[in-house]
Order: C-alpha cells, then sequence, then structure tokens
C-alpha cells in the first residue's frame, strides 16, 4: 500500500489481539502436558513416536486423544491469523527489507539457538525411555541424547514457516497490496465470508492426506512442516494480513470479518455453531468406520475433512469475539504474561517432557500427572523466559525487537 498512516495511529496498541496470543500459548502448554498420554501417538511406529519430546508408555487418557483430536482445529489457524495482523503495519513502518530484518532476528536467531540449546534437552527423556539408562555409557549413546536419529524440531517448525510466511506477505504488499486493497473494499462482508469458507474448504480437501502419517512432510534435516494443513495456516495467516492492513487504523471501514477494531459482542449463532460442527466432527471421527461402510470411504473423507476446516474456522471466529469483548482494557498479570508469552512458547517443553519423564513411575493416578506436569511447567517456564528476556535487554542484544509484541 502506498498510503502511509499516521504514527499516532500505527502505535496504538490492541490489547485483545496480545492477551488472545498469549492464553493460546498457554492452552498450547497445556496441551503438551496432556500429548504425552495419548494412546493414538503410542500405537505409531517407534520412529514416529521418537520425533515427540515424550511419550508416557505406562500412562493412557483418552482425554489426551480427544484434546489431539481438537486443538488442530483453532490453536494453529489462530496463531497464524493473529501474526499476521500486524505485517502491514510492520511494513509501512521499517519498510520491507527493514521489516524482514526484524523478523528474522525475532524469528529465526532464536529458532537457531534453541536448536543448539533448548532441543537436545527437550528431547532427551524420551531417547533414554526408547535407548534404556538414565545415564548412557557409552559414547555413542551420549551423542544419541544431543543429536537424535528422528530429531524434530518439535513445536518450533512454527517459527521458521511463520518466517517463510512473511517472506510471501512482503512480496504481496510489493506488488498487488494497493489492488487488494480497492478490491476488498468493492464487496461486502457476506462475500469476504463466502470467499474464505470456500477457500479453506477446497485447500483442506486436497491437502489432508498429503504428508504420510501424521501429515507431516520432511524438508531438509529436522525442517518439516504439517503439509495436510500448511495450506490452512497460510490462508489464516493472508487473511489477516489482508484483514489488518484493510482494518487495523480505520474503524469505519465495513469489511471487518474478525473484528479487529469494530466493537462486535460474542455472537451466539457463530458461537452456537462452533459448537455443534465440533460435536460432529468429533462424533465423525470416533465414528469414521461406520460412515465408511454406509456412503464409502471416498465421501467420508470429505465430509470428515469439511467438518474439520468449518469448526476450526468457526472457533477461531469465536474466540475473537470473546477476546473482543472481554480482553480490550489493560489487565496486568496478562500484560506481564505478554512480555513473556513468547519465551514460554519457545522453551515450555523441556519442563513438560522432563516433568512427564520423572513422573513416569510415580504411583499416581494417570489424570493427576498431565495436571502436575501444567502446575510445574508453567511457572517454570515462565520464569526462565522472563530471566533469558532480561538478560538478552541487558546486554542490549534485542534492542530492536520488542517481544511483548505479536509473534
Amino acid at each position: 500500500m502506498n498510503v502511509r498512516t499516521p504514527d499516532s495511529v500505527v502505535t496504538q496498541r490492541i490489547f485483545w489481539i496480545d492477551y488472545l496470543r498469549s492464553l493460546n500459548i498457554i492452552a498450547t502448554v497445556l496441551f503438551h502436558s496432556f500429548l504425552a498420554y495419548s494412546p493414538f501417538l503410542k500405537k505409531l511406529d517407534q520412529s514416529f513416536i521418537s520425533s515427540f519430546p515424550m511419550l508416557d508408555p505406562i500412562t493412557s487418557l483418552r482425554v489426551a486423544d480427544f484434546l489431539l483430536l481438537l486443538r488442530p482445529l483453532f490453536s494453529m489457524p489462530l496463531m497464524f491469523y493473529l501474526s499476521g495482523i500486524f505485517v502491514w503495519r510492520g511494513i509501512q513502518k521499517r519498510g520491507s527489507m527493514g521489516y524482514l530484518k526484524n523478523r528474522f532476528i525475532r524469528l529465526i536467531i532464536p529458532l537457531i539457538l534453541a536448536t543448539i540449546f533448548v532441543m537436545p534437552l527437550t528431547f532427551a527423556p524420551i531417547d533414554l525411555i526408547i535407548h534404556g539408562g538414565f545415564l548412557p555409557i557409552s559414547a555413542k549413546k551420549i551423542l544419541h541424547i544431543f543429536l537424535p536419529e528422528d530429531y524434530k524440531l518439535a513445536h518450533l517448525w512454527f517459527l521458521w514457516v511463520l518466517f517463510v510466511f512473511d517472506c510471501i506477505a512482503t512480496v504481496m504488499h510489493k506488488l498487488c497490496g494497493s489492488w487488494l486493497e480497492v478490491q476488498l473494499n468493492l464487496i461486502n462482508n457476506q462475500t469476504i465470508y463466502g470467499i474464505l469458507t470456500l477457500i479453506i474448504l477446497i485447500t483442506y480437501i486436497f491437502m489432508a492426506d498429503i504428508g504420510g502419517i501424521g501429515g507431516w512432510l520432511n524438508i531438509i534435516g529436522p525442517l518439516a512442516i504439517p503439509a495436510s494443513r500448511i495450506g490452512l495456516y497460510l490462508i489464516y495467516f493472508l487473511t489477516g494480513v489482508i484483514m489488518g492492513s484493510l482494518t487495523l487504523c480505520n474503524e469505519t471501514i465495513k469489511n471487518n470479518i474478525f473484528c479487529i477494531t469494530a466493537s462486535n459482542k460474542p455472537s451466539i449463532r457463530v458461537g452456537f455453531c462452533a459448537i455443534v460442527s465440533t460435536v460432529l466432527f468429533v462424533y465423525a471421527q470416533i465414528n469414521k468406520y461406520k460412515f465408511s461402510n454406509i456412503i464409502g470411504p471416498k465421501l467420508t473423507t470429505i465430509l470428515f475433512n469439511s467438518l474439520d476446516s468449518i469448526s476450526g474456522l468457526l472457533l477461531v471466529m469465536s474466540l475473537i469475539l470473546i477476546a473482543k469483548r472481554y480482553l480490550t482494557l489493560k489487565r496486568g498479570w496478562l500484560d506481564m504474561l505478554n512480555k513473556d508469552a513468547y519465551g514460554i512458547y519457545i522453551i515450555h517443553y523441556v519442563f513438560v517432557a522432563w516433568v512427564q519423564f520423572l513422573l513416569i513411575d510415580r504411583n499416581l493416578p494417570g489424570q493427576y500427572k498431565p495436571i502436575i506436569t501444567a502446575l510445574l511447567s508453567i511457572p517454570l517456564s515462565w520464569i526462565l523466559a522472563n530471566r533469558l528476556r532480561k538478560f538478552a535487554h541487558h546486554l542490549n542484544l534485542l534492542k530492536d525487537v520488542n517481544f511483548a509484541s505479536n509473534i
């Protein structure tokens, strides 16, 4: 876009976006606290299991499978959407190269540091379980802890994929930013909703089976992407980019489908549809084989993928509407969390994996283990993230990076 917005508007902070992102990260920690107890994941082959930081071989909880099914519907789409909202503003403020430089410092440098210092410690517990022994005595086993054969970036794949998306958005801004603004101002909200829904449906139906088991596709080395959902994530991100460019600094704009600045209240209809579609999605997943016998495997797959994508869109919309209604004012504890949420996201799995490892042989009811894991991992990762952030600022290493802003 060629028109620059006033600095007073550009720097205006929108609390609910920061707070929703931070709470979504805490929800991610809670999810990972349950993930180790998923019966479904533990039925997979060992090479795939070893790509997870931790899977408890003793305790199994069906609720973990439910969360494994439910979370992908909204959590990462919401994260990518929120990450896209400020892209246009960042490019306007810093220029294309300045924006990408800032994103490289914020995303890729932490990714490299975490790959070297954080991920080996994160994957050590599952490696110890697979290969046996708490302290491997051979040099080979000791080396294997730090360089596992099936090494993955676990949750950190989000960082490098987001940087790639930022590059795509920067090119899009350069080539057709003004054209997009004009075109979107010519159509109404209902049309945008329809187009977005149709694109999401088609994208996921065609990409859902890409990537083999679990839908993951290795690119190079430890870099892998959730191939079955990467198209959806790009759509949510670009939707955030477009809506942010149109509405972030203009409360009167008519096309404001995700209510970035308009004063919208939670919609009972949207919430009801989100609940109904999610229940139908879970029911269809549980009874997948029954549906397959009745309508055939091909139609069952289309039905399942359609419910998946529509449920996700409705859940994302519902969460945004709720946050826009109840999180618009500055709140002290959420402000403190927001400053360290990014750091919590990067390092939390170290604490999650080791707490889960130490709880394996404990004589506790299974449902207590993820609760204990979350209650320990959230404050420990928050404290460490806070100390690391202050240490980095003390050394003036991150003077150009605002860790309280959106990922």
